[in-house]
């Protein structure tokens, strides 16, 4: 087997990092966007073990050395990153520098994904406490992945073939099932739950030789066939994200393996000269892409512009490469004491602003909204399990009716069960309702979810054949994301495509009325949640 064809996978990371940027921007273009960073995690895994078992055959492999050269890669452009946009939050005022102080440990350290569990922080719901640094969470999940793979390394060194692939079936086996059974926010952060990509990554590898005998044949129409397909489950993610994550790492694993022999690479002419620049510079436009974006929305979300994503796209990419430049800059001048020095200042000034921040700056809102939910949220779980045979409406909702929890039940008296948690999303509702054991004995049903984006025809279609007999009502969003319209949009057919259903258009009542909200302009506030609940009512009765 010939020396890895770089081009192709600098192709395969662009696909990865163009996903993702254009899953995050302002409209969320992609909504499968976020099976890039499965690409990026299988990519990691067959180059793991690509570069491990060529160091090896060279008697290069330590442990030491391995994580110098992970090190190396990561941090100098990490580091310099954090240290641009921490300066930036701290000279402009932004809110958000109170969340840094506790939140950049867990950056610089690689737990980032433990630490948004810990906050109960959904990657879909955090746009309240919104972090820039949100996407780290992957880099986290990289950095752990790394510190397992040279253990794991020497496992297998002292294995036989078979014994090798019953260790890594095993392994992905697990990994799936964690994916599988944890909730959905878990799931998506936890480390073992994203071990599979990885995985099947060194799963490719290890079987380059058998994988190259198959695309000998035919090998352009199979491989451009298989990236179609892997293509196509990023634009129209049909399954559960789970089988999806599966299938594109699967297909990526493949493609990885196939490309690895540059005969066959050659042959499938399947590399972009455009496409693989951007595969050079993913890792530093992943970094940088998501702050900027950020930045940008907040700065338009009063106004829809519709060449937003367009300028979005542009600027991530300008922010880069000027980035890329003052970084490359830097590190030439190195040997310059200067150089040091400035770095140190730098380095010395943005701890200050963050150690000198209170430790949350959050607004008396905010700090009222966390509160209520919490509250509201105790109330909730504990009327749970109430017998239901008085109750004729069941409300389903996010952190939004949760807020108005008090509301509801004060006007809707005792013929509501109010089902309400934070950071739930519509693809969840099929399984909420099954939860619900005695959901025959409901009348109605009032649905407030989308605020947290990701609406599939799967879901609602499983949603609308568990709901058949009831009358539901369905309560449209108001919040400055980019999705607000998209969801609004689908939202709105529902009651052309089934008449048991009634829109309830919390978003034209709500919208001329600043004053209803927190500084979130999504949840409410005191005269908001008496809103909310009378405009639910005048609807229903």
């Amino acid at each position: 087997m010939k020396k890895i064809y770089s081009k192709e996978i600098d192709c395969f990371r662009g696909i990865a990092v163009l996903a993702v940027i254009f899953y995050h921007l302002p409209n969320s273009l992609l909504p499968g966007g976020l099976q890039g960073v499965t690409i990026f995690f299988v990519v990691s895994g067959f180059l793991m073990a690509k570069n491990t078992i060529r160091d090896e055959k060279n008697r290069q492999f330590s442990f030491l050395h391995f994580y110098y050269k992970r090190i190396k890669r990561i941090y100098p452009f990490l580091l310099f990153s954090l240290v641009v946009f921490i300066f930036i939050l701290g000279i402009s005022n932004i809110r958000l520098i109170g969340n840094i102080r506790s939140e950049l440990p867990s950056l610089i350290f690689g737990y980032n994904n433990w630490w948004q569990l810990n906050q109960g922080v959904s990657y879909f719901d955090s746009y309240f406490n919104a972090s820039l640094f949100k996407h780290y969470w992957s880099l986290s999940v990289e950095l752990q992945f790394y510190l397992i793979w040279p253990f794991l390394f020497i496992v297998i060194k002292r294995m036989r073939r078979k014994q090798v692939f019953y260790l890594i079936y095993t392994l992905i086996f697990v990994s799936i099932l964690f994916s599988l059974f944890l909730p959905s926010t878990k799931a998506y952060y936890h480390t073992i739950a994203k071990l599979f990509p990885f995985l099947l990554g060194v799963w490719g590898y290890f079987n380059r030789i058998t994988i190259g005998r198959f695309f000998e044949q035919n090998t352009f129409s199979k491989i451009w066939l298989l990236l179609l397909a892997s293509l196509c489950l990023i634009l129209f993610p049909i399954f559960p994200y789970t089988l999806n994550e599966l299938l594109i790492s699967i297909c990526f694993a493949l493609l990885l393996a196939s490309v690895d022999d540059m005969n066959i690479a050659k042959k499938t002419k399947i590399a972009s000269t455009k496409l693989s620049f951007v595969g050079k510079i993913s890792y530093e436009l992943y970094l940088v892409h998501f702050p900027v974006l950020i930045a940008l929305t907040n700065l338009f979300k009063h106004h829809h512009w519709k060449y937003l994503d367009i300028a979005g796209l542009f600027t991530v990419f300008l922010c880069t490469l000027l980035m890329i430049t003052c970084f490359r800059k830097g590190v030439q001048k190195m040997r310059s004491p200067k150089i040091w020095t400035a770095m140190a200042l730098m380095i010395i000034g943005v701890s200050v602003l963050v150690l000198r921040a209170p430790a949350s700056r959050l607004t008396a809102d905010q700090n009222q909204l966390q509160s209520l939910l919490k509250e509201n949220s105790s109330k909730a779980n504990a009327g749970e399990n109430l017998l239901s045979q008085e109750k004729k409406i069941l409300f389903i909702g996010d952190s939004v009716m949760l807020g108005a929890y008090q509301e509801l039940k004060e006007t809707f008296k005792k013929e509501a069960l109010v089902d309400a948690k934070e950071s739930r999303q519509i693809t969840a509702l099929p399984e909420i309702l099954k939860e619900h054991k005695d959901l025959v004995s409901y009348q109605q049903i009032v649905i407030g979810l989308g605020t947290n984006g990701v609406i599939t025809d799967e879901a609602i279609e499983q949603t609308m054949s568990l709901l058949k007999d009831k009358k539901v009502y369905w309560v449209n969003i108001k919040a400055p994301t980019g999705w607000q319209d998209t969801i609004n949009a689908t939202l709105a057919t529902l009651p052309n495509q089934y008449s048991n259903i009634t829109m309830i258009d919390w978003y034209s009542e709500s919208k001329n009325h600043p004053e209803f909200f927190y500084d979130d302009e999504t949840h409410l506030n005191e005269s908001g949640r008496t809103a909310y609940a009378k405009y639910i009512a005048s609807v229903i009765q």
